[in-house]
């Protein structure tokens, strides 16, 4: 894939675990294509590139949105970007808002990194910000949807997050959804489910 005005940034091979980077690029490419947003990924001798098109200066990060509005918008964009990632069994796990940008009309989701649990200081580690990950990916050591749920529920407002937490018990692989309905009942009952 031939990108122009590329952001590249390089992770050593001994800094990911095991063969997971292999498969983790390829759906980043295959659905970062899909959301108009090429990421290719280029195998050196000592490591991998991440070669990202370069955004132009009108595209924000989500903090800097002051328009409820706008966020609205862009968070709507987001859910279904995050819904075609997991279609293709593909989990960010790093939705803080420097890594969800907007210029106003279009979001874009960055910073996917090749390998969700990567070595830093030579102890393997999942690649997040804490709090931005769910407490059973955190004892698993892995990412799942439950991560990126949490991530967005944390966008909306501290409340929700707060709550979220509460009922994160209710929350298992198997049925996400569950937690999330509970989350959205409470939302609607507190009457705080408009964004802030």
């Amino acid at each position: 894939m031939e990108l122009t005005e590329t952001v590249d940034k390089f992770f050593p091979y001994n800094t990911l675990l095991g063969g997971e980077y292999i498969h983790r690029t390829e759906l980043i490419q295959r659905v970062s294509i899909l959301l108009n947003n090429p990421v290719c990924f280029v195998l050196e001798k000592d490591g991998v590139i991440r070669r990202s098109r370069k955004l132009d200066k009108s595209y924000t990060p989500l903090q800097r949105w002051t328009s409820r509005l706008q966020k609205r918008l862009a968070l709507e964009q987001l859910a279904m970007q995050i819904d075609t990632a997991h279609t293709h069994a593909l989990y960010h796990g790093d939705l803080h808002p420097k890594n969800i940008l907007s210029n106003g009309e279009r979001v874009v989701v960055v910073d996917w990194e090749p390998s969700s649990m990567q070595v830093v200081n030579a102890v393997a580690t999942l690649k997040c910000t804490y709090p931005f990950v769910h407490p059973q990916d955190r004892r698993e050591g892995r990412f799942s949807k439950l991560t990126d749920y949490l991530c967005l529920i944390r966008l909306i407002t501290k409340k929700a997050y707060e709550q979220c937490l509460q009922i994160c018990d209710e929350w298992t692989v198997n049925q996400p959804e569950k937690g999330v309905d509970a989350l959205i009942l409470y939302l609607e009952r507190q009457d705080c489910a408009t964004l802030q």
